[in-house]
């Protein structure tokens, strides 16, 4: 069996206008970006939907469309499920290659809620916070 053999080639773009400009162009087959962690709504609109900065290429993907319109109109459980769906989807799709995230401290009142964190929902949903009743 042949296999297929693909050098790769690493292109140190200094500048850093110059290297987002190429990143971002659809010329590159892959690029490193640093990205604050983001609610599911907020991630379509920058690196999933056909439209988003990150997604030069435009790729389009039914299942992951239908998912994130669910997903905007969601609440509650619902709308938990529905992010944990798209995140899985986006992984077993090979959308993206998460190298690291690491964590960003915060500082809260006791006059608002929602900013509970735990191991597994590490970061504080910007949606979630509310005044407290």
């Amino acid at each position: 069996m042949a296999q297929d053999r693909r050098d790769v080639k690493v292109t140190d773009i200094a500048n850093g206008s110059a290297y987002i400009s190429q990143a971002l162009s659809g010329k590159s087959a892959a690029f490193v970006a640093n990205l604050s962690l983001q609610p599911v709504a907020t991630q379509g609109n920058t690196l999933f939907l056909p439209t988003a900065a990150y997604n030069p290429e435009h790729a389009s993907d039914a299942t992951l469309l239908r998912l994130y319109n669910q997903d905007v109109a969601a609440t509650g459980a619902e709308k938990e499920s529905l992010d944990r769906q798209i995140e899985s989807y986006l992984v077993h799709q090979a959308w993206f290659v998460p190298v690291v995230a690491q964590a960003l401290p915060f500082y809260a009142s006791k006059k608002i809620t929602g900013t509970s964190v735990s191991a597994q929902a590490p970061y504080v949903c910007l949606y979630d916070v509310q005044p407290a009743r």
